[in-house]
């Protein structure tokens, strides 16, 4: 909308001000020639680009990032900068005893104890990490050495995104992070609308995003959580290596990120929940939904058979018959326990990013694996990870090409 305001500025000003001199006049010009050229760009046969469309149709149920951001900086102020100068304290047993209160408390109480979790939470992930020399040299710390970015996150409570996939191929093109409360019902009508403009949409629930502070879903579990953390930091250490700079650049590099914030971030976690004294609990809820699975149907087999003919048929240019037939899967998904709401485009271009997942169909998590056994250490791992760029880079880091 800005880009259009600047149309409307131009015009503001050319009615306030009928007289003006020589030189106002042509630098007026110039202003309204630029703006013109803005607009025309923009609204080509007099409509905006399809992606700006999206954003304006769901911009009420928009969440408000930068205010968020701006916020969450402002609470941590002290403790990143204590971080960029290597300064965090190490964990003692009071700062355990902050994580474990967190956890054991119900989700309503937790607002008072999370500051306390959280900076807790920041120093032992910190401390491993520098373990595994993911640091960078800083003349000014007691070391010599600092954890960059420095880890910083907050917990929330709920996190939702728009996806956005071309009807003709799975790729995520668009995503816009939505207020914690939409609901179902809106959700439903949000995808029907952005649908509207020939494409593929789907409102999913997320456990974290690589915002700065990282937002990371607080959960039940603290493996859960800790995972969590881990995994979007591993993000922001990627964000500035050749790997993290071709996150968009294609879907390959896309999915070598995910899946190996995935590996290395259960990794990490399960570490971080040890260093914590944490104990970690297997949910009544998540006992009771394994058993509830029918027997000798297998959610993976199902999801990447379905995919693999997806992109059968969409390579085929029958882009109708893909969404017929991922209907018809959702429902044989539903009749056999397992709960999808919405299957189509956007929901593979989601979840098939996490290349180990079941909605992924790819060698790279395989690769990645080999990877990370070949590598001494996780810290070797991810340093050689981050100077990848694309799948061939991986597929010869592991003596394939």
């Amino acid at each position: 909308m800005a880009r259009y305001n600047t149309v409307m500025h131009v015009t503001a000003t050319l009615r306030a001000r009928p007289r003006l001199d020589g030189l106002a006049w042509r630098g007026l010009a110039v202003r309204f020639a630029l703006a013109s050229l803005v607009a025309l760009v923009l609204l080509v046969d007099g409509t905006p680009p399809r992606e700006l469309r999206i954003r304006q149709t769901v911009g009420p149920y928009q969440f408000r990032l930068l205010d968020w951001e701006l916020e969450r900086l402002g609470e941590r102020a002290g403790r990143i900068g204590a971080g960029l100068v290597g300064r965090r304290p190490a964990l003692d047993g009071s700062g355990r005893q902050a994580a474990a209160a967190y956890f054991a408390a119900a989700s309503g109480e937790r607002e008072p104890l999370r500051a306390d979790a959280e900076a807790v939470i920041e120093r032992g992930l910190t401390a491993i990490l520098e373990s595994e020399g993911l640091h960078l040299p800083m003349p000014l710390a007691p070391d010599g050495n600092v954890v960059f970015p420095p880890v910083s996150f907050s917990f929330v409570s709920h996190a939702r995104l728009l996806v956005v996939s071309p009807r003709d191929r799975i790729v995520v093109n668009q995503s816009v992070l939505l207020r914690p409360d939409v609901s179902l019902d809106q959700a439903v009508a949000i995808e029907r609308a952005v649908d509207g403009y020939q494409v593929s949409s789907l409102v999913v629930p997320i456990g974290g995003l690589a915002t700065y502070p990282t937002m990371v879903l607080e959960g039940s579990r603290p493996l859960d959580a800790l995972v969590g953390v881990a995994h979007e930091w591993i993000h922001g250490y990627f964000f500035f290596r050749p790997l993290g700079q071709a996150y968009w650049a294609s879907s390959a590099a896309r999915m070598i990120n995910e899946t190996a914030a995935d590996l290395a971030g259960r990794e990490l976690g399960e570490r971080l929940l040890r260093d914590l004294e944490l104990v970690q609990e297997r949910t009544v809820a998540a006992s009771a939904a394994s058993k509830s699975r029918p027997a000798g149907r297998d959610f993976r087999t199902i999801m990447r058979t379905t995919r693999i003919e997806v992109d059968r048929l969409l390579a085929a240019g029958q882009i109708e018959a893909a969404e017929a037939y991922m209907r018809d899967r959702r429902d044989e998904l539903a009749a056999a326990g397992y709960d999808v709401r919405k299957l189509n485009q956007a929901y593979f271009a989601f979840y098939g990013s996490y290349g180990d997942g079941a909605a992924g169909a790819s060698p790279i998590p395989e690769r990645l694996r080999r990877l990370r056994e070949a590598s001494p250490s996780l810290g070797d791992f991810l340093r050689r990870v981050a100077a990848l760029a694309d799948g061939d880079d991986l597929a010869r880091a592991i003596g394939d090409r």
